[in-house]
């Protein structure tokens, strides 16, 4: 009977909530795909089952309505989208492969040390409280900052991903080892904690807006409203 007086998820007036539903889902679909199965060709999210998943958070967390529609473009423009992003990541990898040994491990030093520093700052807001979801929904979530912030973490994270990814496979790592490369990484990161507040900042500072930059230049066309 409660669901009588909630309201209908829609998108022209919930731009930005729905924009926000479609990148979760497409952070879904690449956790699945790449995390999980190392880009098999044939593992991605069914249809029902991503519908079911986006069906629940917008049930239990948003405390609103949605109709199948709305739900089938959230989920088909959520796997579009995570297709574009394996299409920037394949980009990436291969710039990533040219880079120097030296240079690399020092790159992921600085992705290390942002990975680490997620949860303050910049993306503090995106820390999310279950409990008062389930409780109160999220009436009081601005999802348009939320949206970009979101979309700017997980382009920082895809791109951390890809620098690992080529040094654990380069000739180098092969000759020295995964344990010698992770003592090198951790020297590097050991580097930044000891420099200057500034330095730190400016490494953090860099490393968003090069991910600020991607999410700028992004497929318009695997969200709604533009």
């Amino acid at each position: 009977m409660f669901g009588l007086f909630k309201t209908k998820l829609s998108e022209y007036n919930h731009k930005y909530t729905v924009n926000y539903l479609i990148s979760e889902e497409a952070t879904a679909q690449w956790q699945y795909h790449v995390q999980e199965n190392n880009f098999d060709k044939n593992s991605f999210r069914g249809q029902p089952f991503a519908k079911n998943t986006v069906k629940l958070f917008i049930d239990n967390y948003l405390k609103m309505k949605v109709d199948d529609k709305l739900l089938t473009i959230i989920v088909d423009l959520g796997y579009r989208k995570c297709s574009e992003w394996i299409d920037d990541y394949r980009k990436l990898e291969k710039k990533v492969s040219k880079i120097k040994y030296e240079s690399l491990v020092k790159k992921l030093a600085e992705y290390l040390y942002m990975s680490s520093n997620l949860e303050n700052g910049k993306f503090s807001h995106l820390k999310f409280d279950h409990q008062k979801a389930m409780r109160d929904g999220m009436g009081d979530v601005d999802f348009r900052k939320r949206f970009k912030s979101y979309n700017v973490m997980m382009q920082l994270m895809r791109d951390m991903d890809c620098h690992m990814r080529t040094a654990l496979t380069h000739k180098k790592t092969e000759t020295i080892g995964r344990t010698e490369l992770d003592y090198l990484i951790q020297e590097e990161e050991n580097k930044i904690l000891k420099s200057s507040d500034k330095k730190r900042d400016d490494i953090l500072n860099k490393l968003i807006k090069e991910s600020e930059a991607k999410f700028a230049d992004r497929n318009l066309f695997n969200e709604i409203g533009n």
